[in-house]
């Protein structure tokens, strides 16, 4: 029955998702059958009823994927008081969790508290020094605000390292060379051209 939910999921066809995991849930209430509800309810354009079967399925069962769908969902959809919460409570549940710290990251920087965006985003990636999207995260949020608005104290480096990390990758060198060009405007100096 979950299997037929995720195919319905995966074509589109959503009413049909939808019924089979109502029937689901009357047969046994489980919190994946919540998620995978708030899954379909998101793609279905419903953001209240997503984020319902979220809250009920980390409710039920406080994993660190169910926190952070819910915490999502929150953000997504503009309650950043309410996806705050929830990564930070998420924080405190997953404290090795770099995917927790994006989230957290992500909300505060939703909330323009750049700087608490900034130290969310710098220790997700010393949770997790070779994982690129943590470092992408980082850099997106960084180079797009306001120039003088996010302090880039260590953002140069930890893009540096995602460069020594990544040499193939064009996404590390091009945030990197953005990042080394900020950083040298907040200091109120000239980028480096060869850097």
């Amino acid at each position: 029955g979950y299997n037929l939910a995720l195919a319905y999921l995966q074509v589109g066809n959503y009413p049909g998702a939808s019924r089979q995991i109502e029937a689901l849930l009357k047969l046994r209430e489980t919190a994946e059958l919540h998620s995978l509800l708030g899954e379909v309810e998101d793609k279905a354009g419903n953001p209240a009823k997503a984020a319902q079967e979220y809250s009920r399925a980390a409710q039920m069962n406080p994993t660190e994927d169910n926190l952070i769908n819910l915490g999502i969902e929150f953000a997504r959809y503009h309650a950043l008081d309410l996806a705050l919460k929830v990564f930070v409570g998420g924080t405190k549940r997953y404290p090795r969790s770099s995917r927790m710290q994006v989230g957290l990251g992500y909300s505060y920087y939703l909330r323009e508290e750049y700087d608490r965006a900034r130290i969310a985003f710098i220790h997700a990636a010393e949770l997790a020094p070779s994982n690129g999207n943590v470092y992408l995260a980082l850099a997106k949020a960084y180079t797009s605000v306001p120039l003088a608005k996010m302090r880039g104290d260590g953002i140069a480096e930890l893009m540096r390292k995602w460069v020594r990390l990544k040499p193939n990758d064009p996404r590390a060198s091009y945030y990197c060379a953005l990042s080394l060009r900020k950083e040298a405007h907040d200091l109120g100096r000239q980028a480096d051209p060869t850097e």
